[in-house]
């Protein structure tokens, strides 16, 4: 009976984690057939045409092509689902909400220089999450499922702000991160209010 329970549950939570990735990809934009061009069209993101040959031609490899020719263009990393992009206000910083299975993604960031070189911060998801568990009686390790299901950028481009959820058999997690890109720090609200959920839409 109890494993039922934690089944229902679970599937319950993924549910409304999927639509929260819905929401989320609904503010972003994949690149898909047609480049996603960043708002001043300093660059767009494309998707790369993989040769059959290729030993796994089921991942989906994307990269940042410039508009300044003398910047040329900038891989990012292989995966197997395709990534849901959001681009900062001054184009600096892009945020990439990327899918890994039913009910999970994880938060990819990557800052753009003035040289065209796009660098990953590393560790990002990984440290979100701990700033979770700093806050939250629920822990990361805990989770059925864990998702980002919405994403936004001050308009300054200084905080990029994130609401991630989870799965877990006691109660649902659902927190509101905000991370001061100048700063490198992180701000955790669990569960967020409903006065911070709106200025994140």
């Amino acid at each position: 009976m109890r494993a039922f329970l934690y089944l229902v549950l679970t599937l319950l939570f993924s549910c409304r984690l999927c639509h929260g990735a819905e929401e989320a990809e609904a503010g972003g934009k994949p690149p898909g057939e047609t480049p996603l061009t960043s708002p001043g069209k300093a660059f767009s993101i494309v998707r790369v045409n993989r040769e059959p040959a290729w030993e796994d031609p089921h991942c989906i490899a994307e990269k940042v092509v410039f508009a300044k020719t003398s910047l040329g263009e900038a891989p990012l990393e292989v995966m197997t689902c395709r990534g849901i992009y959001f681009v900062s206000p001054d184009e600096r910083w892009i945020l990439r909400h990327q899918k890994t299975e039913l009910g999970n993604s994880i938060a990819m960031l990557y800052r753009v220089e003035e040289n065209g070189r796009v660098g990953s911060i590393q560790g990002f998801d990984e440290r979100m999450w701990a700033a979770s568990d700093a806050v939250s009686p629920i822990k990361f390790k805990d989770l059925y499922t864990a998702a980002i299901y919405r994403v936004s950028w001050s308009p300054d481009s200084k905080t990029l702000v994130l609401k991630i959820g989870g799965s877990h058999f006691s109660d649902g997690l659902e927190a509101l991160v905000s991370y001061d890109l100048s700063k490198n720090t992180f701000q955790v609200k669990t569960p967020p209010d409903n006065q911070d959920e709106q200025g994140t839409k």
